[in-house]
């Protein structure tokens, strides 16, 4: 639901998603886990969406700001989708970095690992 929310597309799915994600503004709480933001991540830069990096991530951290969405490692998955964003550093690695508290300008994919 989440990637047809941050995708607008087809519709009906879409409209469910915006719904959800209304009823969590309305004091009930929906909780993201990062593996849910890491799926989303990985489904909206694939080639069936094909958004760019740095598009996924602003959508993604502008999402978990909304009230009524739980997210219980808010400050790392922003840090790691800042990063990814900003580096196009794989957004898994950006996530370990940021969970180990490592610098993002140091979190770097090896080679071969690298979104083209």
């Amino acid at each position: 639901m989440i990637v047809y929310f941050l995708a607008g597309t087809l519709q009906v799915p879409a409209s469910k998603a915006r719904a959800l994600l209304e009823q969590a503004g309305e004091h009930r709480l929906l909780i993201i886990p990062a593996l849910v933001v890491a799926e989303c991540v990985r489904v909206l830069e694939s080639k069936g969406f094909a958004y760019s990096e740095d598009v996924v991530a602003a959508g993604l951290a502008a999402l978990l700001t909304l009230p009524g969405i739980v997210c219980p490692e808010w400050d790392v998955l922003v840090e790691a989708l800042t990063t990814h964003g900003e580096t196009r550093v794989d957004f898994v690695d950006a996530y370990l970095a940021a969970a180990a508290g490592i610098p993002e300008r140091t979190a770097v994919s090896p080679p071969g690992c690298a979104p083209p």
